[in-house]
């Protein structure tokens, strides 16, 4: 048994205040005695290697990156360990990108979850950069990009309103 892939695990980083269920961990087997784990179904020491799937092809952003390392740094502080590397699977072109954790990347990963939480706090609603990628977003019926396109109700009103004064 060389490498076992565990999927649906749940992970939480309290640094970055998220938590979530991976997709895959893989676990390779390994002889070091450091930066690794042990599992309570499989004997021996194992290195991890949080892998993503996207239905889509690589992005021109950082935005599949940040999501593995964010996945990299909940087991990092779940398991007292290091890691170096993620994957991310794409289906459309059948390719897996391995993703090195730089200190640029996990520095960007805090930032982003960072400025995720002060959005929250201030209640406010980010432009949508890209509308084209909110077609296949699990989050697309939370965020509703579609309504951004509407008018606010303060002028919808105003306007109607003002309309029925004259």
């Amino acid at each position: 048994m060389d490498t076992i892939t565990l999927r649906s695990v749940n992970i939480a980083s309290q640094q970055l205040g998220l938590y979530g269920i991976s997709d895959a961990i893989e676990l390779t087997e390994s002889s070091e005695l450091e930066n690794n784990i042990t599992h309570p179904r499989y004997p021996g020491r194992w290195k991890v290697l949080p892998v993503e799937y996207k239905h889509g092809k690589k992005k021109y952003d950082k935005c599949d990156e940040a999501q593995v390392m964010a996945q990299g740094i909940c087991l990092e502080e779940q398991y007292g360990i290091h890691l170096y590397m993620g994957a991310v699977f794409y289906f459309e072109t059948r390719n897996r990108e391995y993703i090195e954790f730089t200190s640029e990347l996990r520095q960007f990963t805090i930032q982003s979850a960072e400025r995720m939480h002060e959005l929250y706090r201030s209640r406010e609603l980010p432009e949508v950069a890209d509308k084209r990628r909110c077609k296949n977003c699990s989050l697309k019926d939370i965020c509703m990009p579609e309504l951004r396109q509407l008018p606010s109700v303060k002028n919808y009103l105003k306007k109607n309103l003002d309309e029925e004064a004259s």
